[in-house]
């Protein structure tokens, strides 16, 4: 399958079992559940336990335009504009067309310092301005393990 290459705003994703760290759009629930082994799997597959904790499972969001091609599992990959890039395994969907978006645990683990806010995570690189941050995530169809 070819990769899937898109451009977005980097954003954080807060939905799952933990804290929402007053995200007004968190859900509850993620796409993806882990199973007892830690694996992410749908989270229609008998064989999940657990939803998703942002703050402690690192994972990427998928448009859920893509839902049919980039499964949860697939890898994503992030690229800021300095060339410096960043993977993480597809654990939810979110709104269609939209790139860019990782759980907090991801962002935190690309080195990329975190406000929190009244209206939730803000991921920034230039501190309380919170500039946009600009990149680019590929997604690998069939890359899960």
């Amino acid at each position: 399958m070819n990769t899937i290459t898109m451009h977005g705003i980097l954003a954080i994703d807060t939905d799952g079992v933990g804290d929402h760290h007053n995200d007004k759009t968190a859900q509850n629930e993620t796409s993806a559940k882990k199973d007892k082994n830690g694996k992410f799997v749908p989270a229609s597959d008998p064989t999940g336990v657990e939803f998703l904790n942002a703050d402690t499972d690192e994972y990427a969001v998928a448009p859920k335009n893509l839902a049919g091609l980039v499964k949860i599992g697939d890898t994503a990959t992030v690229t800021f504009s300095g060339g410096k890039t960043h993977s993480a395994p597809v654990g939810d969907y979110g709104p269609s067309g939209k790139a860019g978006e990782f759980s907090l645990r991801a962002v935190k683990e690309m080195g990329v310092a975190i406000l929190f806010t009244h209206a939730g995570p803000i991921p920034t690189l230039d501190g309380p301005a919170a500039s946009d941050i600009h990149v680019t995530v590929q997604f690998f169809p069939g890359s899960a393990k």
